[in-house]
């Protein structure tokens, strides 16, 4: 039996980068211990805007993951920094994905014992994170087009699904549209620290996923959150109060940037005691 290939996607896999990508400098921003920052200038222009990728950087042994719905608590939905405030989370973004009801999650969302959605659907990456064990690392994507679900979900408390942007052998599964809009994605390194990314400047999903491989980011494997006028990125910590919100895109030209929308669902980190 050919043997299933590794959980991690190997980011050589999609192949050496171009001379201009490759000499990309990442300066990072050391905020408190275990969490940075980084505002890059992409090698690989977008059609409009400025063409900056923020990058949060989290050491999952100072930081965890977390949600947060307005399914779980009730009340309304809110920006990406008013859930932050509430919640006293030090970044908040989207949860994926949600549906016509503007509550609920379009894949699984479990966290812990709140739930949002039970069920699976198409998608094939699933965060999982909150082990039940001390011996499976914090978190990791379970890309399920290459490994079963069913023993991850038994190892941990937490889970949000969303698209994938690679398959288990690196291929860019997103088709080189035309559309481009702003973005979040989350992602994972090689020493399993969280990535959280977010474009205003619009990018289709297939350049984007391609552009941020080619990154020194050590990007090992990655799922889209959302994208357009709701995707949104929140960041308190010190003197640092970041607040990044999407837009509808570049269609012929046109480019508007708007208020952050409030949406029903957010992962975000907070701090271990």
């Amino acid at each position: 039996m050919k043997a299933a290939p590794p959980l991690l996607l190997i980011a050589a896999a999609v192949g050496a980068p171009a001379a201009a990508e490759a000499a990309t400098r990442i300066d990072w921003k050391r905020l408190e211990p275990g969490l940075e920052l980084a505002r890059i200038k992409s090698p690989v222009p977008a059609e409009a805007g400025d063409s900056v990728i923020t990058v949060v950087r989290a050491d999952l042994k100072h930081f965890r993951l977390t949600m947060t719905s307005v399914k779980f608590d009730g009340g309304e939905n809110r920006t990406a920094a008013e859930w932050a405030r509430a919640k006293g989370l030090v970044l908040a973004t989207n949860a994926g994905l949600y549906a016509r009801d503007f509550e609920t999650s379009v894949g699984l969302m479990i966290h812990g014992r709140k739930v949002n959605n039970r069920r699976l659907n198409g998608m094939g990456a699933v965060l999982v994170f909150g082990p039940r064990s001390r011996r499976q690392p914090p978190a990791r994507i379970i890309d399920r087009r290459c490994h079963k679900f069913a023993p991850w979900r038994r190892r941990y408390r937490s889970f949000l699904q969303g698209p994938r942007l690679w398959s288990c052998g690196g291929k860019n599964l997103w088709s080189p549209k035309k559309r481009a809009w702003s973005m979040a994605v989350f992602a994972l390194d090689g020493r399993r620290r969280a990535l959280f990314l977010f474009t205003r400047a619009p990018y289709t999903v297939h350049a984007f996923a391609n552009l941020i491989r080619k990154l020194p980011l050590g990007i090992r494997s990655a799922m889209y959150l959302e994208g357009g006028r709701p995707s949104q990125l929140y960041l308190k910590s010190g003197a640092t109060d970041l607040e990044i919100t999407g837009a509808f895109g570049s269609t012929g030209g046109t480019w508007a940037v708007f208020p952050p929308r409030p949406i029903p669902n957010v992962l975000g980190l907070v701090r271990r005691k």
